[in-house]
């Protein structure tokens, strides 16, 4: 069985257009070695407010692994849920899913650092990194400049 290395990184972006999505989340996904028949992944994102309920969550794009290998970066937009403010979320979280078509109750499932399945187990030694998270970069929002105010004309 040969190496399986799996790099799973991060960048938030704000949307800043008022009818685009709430958050812009790009994944870059590095993916080698991995076992033949698992020839796709997706990434999940989430955005959470500061205790820790979740506001918004959607999955990226279906991405084919060819050969063993994906390198890519793939992009995640999403909106809160209705009733719940963007400004609330404070932290994003991602993780990578990748089909198992043997699996057939649940076929996409998530690498992990150990376990029993040796499919999506990595080589030790190997960069793993399947799950992304951390703080939502505040932005900064421009102000729309002060009404002019125009004194009457006199006659």
């Amino acid at each position: 069985m040969g190496a399986r290395h799996i790099l799973l990184g991060a960048l938030l972006l704000a949307a800043p257009a008022a009818w685009a999505e709430h958050f812009t989340i790009h994944v870059p996904v590095e993916l080698h070695s991995i076992v033949q028949g698992v020839a796709r992944a997706k990434v999940f994102c989430e955005v959470r407010a500061a205790n820790g309920e979740r506001l918004g969550a959607k999955y990226g794009p279906w991405l084919d692994i060819v050969n063993g290998e994906l390198s890519t970066t793939t992009t995640i937009a999403l909106n809160t849920y209705n009733g719940k403010d963007p400004h609330d979320a404070v932290r994003y979280r991602c993780h990578l899913e990748l089909l198992t078509p043997w699996v057939q109750n649940h076929p996409w499932n998530q690498p992990m650092a150990s376990g029993n399945n040796l499919y999506l187990t990595p080589k030790p030694g190997s960069e793993f990194h399947p799950l992304v998270e951390g703080p939502i970069p505040q932005t900064v929002h421009l102000r729309a400049p002060r009404p002019r105010v125009v004194p009457p004309l006199r006659r």
